[in-house]
């Protein structure tokens, strides 16, 4: 008998029927969303230095023909890139500006001239070829154009380095997630789950919950932490950030008045009906979590439940990579099956495969044998739990930033992290250039972060 029970995996939903395959989904039927203009106006905004550009430009020229024409070459097999217009159904206009730096390993000198370039050509999304630099260090060239520009009020870039276009299959496996970047960081949405969360007569909402400690220049400690929410079908909706001094009242408090200010932009928005059955699935890592800003959690999402009048009380999960437990299916060369979990303790704790063996694929999606996700389940129904361990397997569908058929984690957990390590790494830039990011100017419903 075997100790392992299986969730189905699901397609992605397009505009015109259901993949399981992200470019070939697009390609055939069609973003669920397009963006409002007919003509993406973009400028790449290459830096480069006296010695080097006819080098750089000859890489960015092939960066922006691949994007619009196409790439087809021997290397890139199965990820041949078929141009931009074809995925989204939208034409992509590319100029290109030379950003001329003396030091292309100074990052303060490469963001202040990138900044002052992008600022006086203004485009629907300026794309931003940056030098190669230590990824590792967190006042890099990524985050300090990043910070600099944000500095200037502009959040929506999309930055690639000149790593990624030197060899051929590195560009090729490239394409796609950029262009999906700029699609979706321009409002538009290339896909939902094709089987949504939740059931009938209820509307289910996701809610991600990240909390991050900030770097600190003295004896001030803060943590940041992020709300982000999403639809039953994976659609995001919105995200909102708070800044808290290391008080454990004043941090909980402010995880709960950031679910507040979601939930209360959904309804004013007019997505939630005042008198809508509402179930909410809270997601939350917790690694920087206490036990009191987990209980600010349900508590507030209780109080949500009682004042919506719901139908349904909240489910709160925690998500953890398992560094715990190691699985192993005899039947599938020792890999797990996508979508199959163990029960540890009943309707409290489980381990959830989200990598592994594709079944409809006959091999595992990566060579090295896969992490799975330790699943907590503070109090649910019975009749709940198997859709409660589908949010995290359908949310680790979601990813706009590449498109592979799986990720480790879900977007409610993976989104937040994003956010919150370019914000807390930005504003700790912003500190020592005696600037200051405002948490207040940043776009919560555009997913810029990605």
């Amino acid at each position: 008998m075997s100790v392992f029970s299986m969730l189905s995996v699901p397609p992605y939903h397009f505009k015109g029927g259901n993949d399981y395959v992200v470019a070939w989904g697009l390609y055939k039927f069609g973003p669920v969303k397009n963006i409002s203009k007919d003509v993406i106006d973009s400028r790449i905004f290459y830096v480069t230095s006296a010695g080097k550009k006819d080098y750089h430009y000859k890489l960015v020229r092939r960066l922006s023909e691949s994007l619009v024409k196409g790439l087809k070459h021997p290397e890139c097999g199965a990820l041949s890139f078929y141009g931009f217009e074809n995925y989204f159904k939208k034409r992509l206009n590319l100029n290109h500006i030379e950003v001329v730096v003396s030091d292309l390993n100074d990052p303060k000198d490469v963001s202040a001239h990138v900044t002052d370039a992008v600022s006086q050509n203004p485009a629907d999304i300026p794309l931003i070829v940056l030098p190669e630099h230590p990824k590792e260090l967190s006042a890099n060239h990524y985050y300090y154009t990043k910070t600099m520009l944000f500095l200037k009020g502009i959040f929506i870039t999309q930055v690639v380095l000149y790593e990624t276009l030197i060899e051929v299959k590195k560009l090729c496996s490239s394409l796609l997630p950029i262009s999906l970047q700029i699609f979706t960081k321009l409002g538009g949405i290339p896909y939902t789950i094709a089987k949504p969360i939740g059931g009938k007569g209820y509307k289910t909402l996701l809610i991600g919950v990240g909390l991050s400690k900030l770097q600190s220049n003295n004896d001030l400690e803060q943590y940041m932490g992020v709300v982000s929410v999403f639809a039953s079908d994976g659609t995001f909706k919105y995200i909102d950030y708070s800044l808290t001094e290391v008080n454990r009242d004043r941090l909980a408090k402010s995880l709960e008045q950031s679910i507040r200010s979601a939930i209360g932009k959904l309804r004013r928005e007019g997505m939630l009906a005042p008198d809508e059955n509402l179930w909410i699935i809270v997601h939350y890592s917790g690694k920087e979590m206490s036990g009191e800003e987990e209980r600010a959690i349900v508590k507030t999402c209780k109080e949500l439940s009682q004042e919506m009048s719901t139908l349904l009380e909240p489910s709160i999960i925690k998500i953890t990579d398992n560094n715990i437990y190691r699985v192993f299916n005899t039947q599938y060369k020792y890999y797990p099956v996508i979508g199959s979990y163990v029960e540890l303790v009943p309707m409290k704790l489980y381990i959830l495969n989200t990598l592994g063996y594709d079944v409809s694929k006959k091999g595992p999606l990566r060579k090295e044998m896969p992490n799975s996700l330790l699943i907590s389940i503070k109090k649910a129904q019975s009749s709940l739990i198997q859709e409660l361990l589908y949010s995290v397997l359908a949310m680790a569908r979601v990813n706009f930033s590449a498109a592979q058929l799986m990720y480790l984690r879900p977007a409610t957990i993976s989104y937040p992290r994003k956010a919150t390590k370019l914000l807390s790494r930005s504003i700790h830039i912003a500190r020592h250039l005696d600037g200051s990011l405002s948490l207040e100017l940043i776009e919560r419903d555009k997913l810029w972060f990605i």
